[in-house]
């Protein structure tokens, strides 16, 4: 799958181990420790915040499987039939990174901290966004070294 340095089916392998990792092993569950520092009005704002970012999230992906899709047909009709495995880790690919800019560059409210009164609960968001932060970037480096071993295993 990832010999002949396809590089989309490399991107796609590092995406899909990210994605995996940061949806079952990390836990974004802030229940625990932020919820008790906070108001009944700033629980509601911190899930309005939430709906807010999981919408830009989804609107990313499908945006990114509509601009993927377009792009397979074009290339089908204007130069080649694509191989089956190549298109699904182009739309993969093209999927993740439209996700990433649209989520990052998409207009949004203002940050749960700007709302937090209290200094325990600023330290505690704080604490959790650092969390989050750290276990995306791991994240990305578990999905590198999976398909760099995976790619040796497969290749060699």
């Amino acid at each position: 799958m990832f010999c002949n340095n396809q590089i989309f089916c490399i991107l796609a392998g590092i995406f899909l181990v990210s994605m995996f990792y940061m949806a079952f092993v990390v836990d974004k569950n802030i229940s625990k420790t932020l919820l008790p520092y906070l108001t009944q009005e700033q629980i509601t704002m911190y899930n309005t915040i939430q709906e807010e970012r999981k919408r830009n999230h989804m609107y990313g992906i499908i945006g990114g499987i509509c601009i993927s899709i377009g792009l397979i047909v074009f290339i089908k009709y204007i130069y080649i039939k694509p191989i089956k495995i190549h298109t699904m880790c182009f739309i993969i690919t093209v999927s993740y990174i439209t996700m990433y800019f649209y989520y990052n560059m998409a207009s949004k409210s203002d940050l749960m901290i700007v709302h937090l009164d209290n200094k325990d609960a600023r330290l505690q968001w704080q604490k959790n966004y650092k969390n989050i932060k750290y276990h995306y970037n791991i994240s990305m480096l578990i999905g590198i070294l999976f398909v760099l071993l995976t790619n040796n295993m497969i290749c060699k």
